[in-house]
């Protein structure tokens, strides 16, 4: 765990919030959490040189839970794209996106390239073990994780 770690409140209201991410007094990050009929969205950035040390799920699921306790929350959504949103990121692509593609380069399915992104992992980590993914092409993946296996 990371000492130091705070979250300052930028805004709130029933179903979405948001909060910037310091250690110390130096801001490192930032997350915003959403839900729209029963979907969590959530957008993080993370400083890079802060990133792997479980800041980001840290953040994750304190923004998940404490939306679960207003909200229902039926699956966790990943949208994922590569526009001017990412400009910063490595190939202007967001990293779930960049690693689901590395993923399906590496002869990976949809739904296992899904469940190994950051998004993913956390999502598992909170009882999310599946997923549906309902577009998929090389700029904009959208996925859906979800508690019970899908009807096929």
């Amino acid at each position: 765990m990371i000492e130091n770690l705070q979250f300052i409140k930028l805004f709130e209201k029933n179903n979405s919030v948001a909060y910037n991410i310091l250690i110390g007094n130096k801001e490192i990050g930032r997350i915003e959490g959403y839900v729209i009929k029963g979907g969590f969205y959530s957008v993080i950035h993370i400083d890079n040189s802060y990133q792997k040390k479980g800041i980001g799920f840290n953040a994750f699921q304190k923004v998940f839970n404490e939306l679960n306790d207003s909200n229902t929350i039926s699956r966790i959504v990943g949208s994922w794209h590569s526009d001017k949103e990412f400009a910063y990121c490595d190939e202007g692509k967001s990293t779930n996106l960049r690693v689901y593609l590395k993923n399906i380069e590496d002869g990976m399915t949809n739904e296992d390239s899904a469940l190994n992104t950051p998004t993913g992992r956390w999502a598992r980590k909170l009882g999310f073990n599946y997923c549906t993914v309902e577009r998929n092409n090389t700029d904009s993946v959208l996925v859906s994780f979800i508690k019970q296996k899908p009807e096929t």
